[in-house]
């Protein structure tokens, strides 16, 4: 059955200083039998030029152009730019990010060793401290620049960590492991012979872990029971508004008063991670496409889901309210979003991070290869 045509323009970045680089955007093209499409696309921008021209001929559904800002239209080149595709009556748009009149500080780091040789997970913050575990039993707790290690008593890997109400650490891990801290260290808890690999506290307090095996289990007098079955792992789980949402590989649902529903993608690709920033929901995930794998960052609640793709899918995102950042982090680049929306590469030491918080003001910890942690300078 015939379905509407459809245009789609990407950028290769999200920003770009306008001086120096381009913007290489890919178009593509499905007619109404879904098969990749030929004829004209035109691009089209207020400002700046193509470099080889406007006007594109496509070859099997897809081509690309290249954009870039003219020396004298510099001072024009400021902000966002709408870069526009015309094709057979259809039109599509992206917005990139010019360079900035008065760019933000660059991020600084310093590299300060988490004393244990485990990889870390997670990490949550909690005022001045932040907590965090890892492979084999790892525990440890930053406090101002330095980190402690603390015992755990067991060799399970631990996969998640948050904080109760009233701050209280929480971490899951394999073999049912689940761990609360106590004045004395933590004490042990568990939840059966699952894999746990996510954790949740509803707004009345009652534990939701997800398990490897696609069970999202509550704790309740009697133990813990299951309460959903999703068909993959569940990969997070997250208390937003209320509201827990639980994910797994391109699976979403989400439990109110206790009541779960299944819902749909609200993009087209997968989304894997759910994360509970200070005004959104963020979803976190990746799309194929015909040349790449781009990262996906959607950001709710719904109806007014809002996408952004970058270059590589990301495993984490971090808020850093006062200084009005966001930071999201994939397995080779991190990346950082300040009030205009854009998202921009930050130059990073250490690659393959894995987990991220903030202690709020201009806070940052993120932590990567075993042993290996970054903060950023005051």
């Amino acid at each position: 059955m015939p379905v509407e045509p459809v245009l789609v323009i990407s950028p290769d970045r999200p920003s770009f200083d306008g001086r120096t680089e381009r913007v290489v955007l890919k178009v593509r093209a499905f007619d109404e039998f879904e098969k990749p499409a030929g004829g004209l696309v035109t691009l089209s921008a207020s400002v700046g030029s193509f470099i080889g021209g406007s006007d594109l001929i496509l070859d099997h559904g897809f081509v690309t152009g290249t954009f870039a800002c003219d020396p004298d239209e510099d001072q024009k080149c400021l902000g966002p730019i709408r870069i526009n595709a015309d094709w057979n009556g259809l039109s599509a748009s992206v917005q990139v990010l010019g360079f900035l009149e008065n760019p933000p500080a660059p991020v600084e780091w310093e590299v300060v060793p988490t004393n244990v040789t485990a990889k870390l997970n997670s990490l949550v913050a909690q005022r001045d401290v932040v907590w965090g575990v890892g492979d084999n039993g790892a525990a440890v707790q930053l406090v101002g620049r330095s980190w402690r290690v603390l015992f755990t008593g067991v060799n399970a890997d631990l996969h998640a960590v948050t904080l109760t109400a009233d701050g209280t650490p929480v971490a899951v891990g394999d073999d049912g492991v689940v761990l609360r801290w106590t004045p004395g260290g933590y004490e042990r808890f568990s939840a059966g012979h699952h894999s746990l690999r996510a954790l949740a506290f509803d707004d009345r307090g009652t534990l939701y872990v997800g398990t490897d095996d696609g069970f999202v289990l509550v704790e309740t007098v009697e133990g813990f029971m299951p309460e959903l079955k999703l068909s993959t792992p569940v990969r997070s789980l997250v208390n937003k508004d209320g509201e827990v949402w639980a994910t797994g590989d391109g699976v979403l649902a989400k439990s109110s008063n206790g009541a779960w529903t299944s819902l749909p993608s609200p993009v087209a690709g997968r989304l894997d991670v759910a994360i509970a920033g200070k005004d959104s929901l963020w979803l976190l995930g990746q799309r194929d496409t015909v040349h790449a794998t781009q990262g996906l960052l959607v950001s709710g609640p719904m109806p007014m889901w809002k996408t952004a793709a970058l270059a590589e899918p990301m495993r984490g995102l971090v808020e850093v309210p006062l200084a009005k950042e966001r930071f999201a982090f994939g397995d080779t680049q991190l990346f950082r979003q300040l009030d205009d929306g854009a998202w921009k590469s930050v130059d990073c030491p250490a690659a393959g991070m894995r987990a991220a918080a903030s202690r709020g003001n201009y806070d940052l910890v993120l932590v990567g290869p075993p042993g290996v942690s970054l903060l950023r300078k005051p």
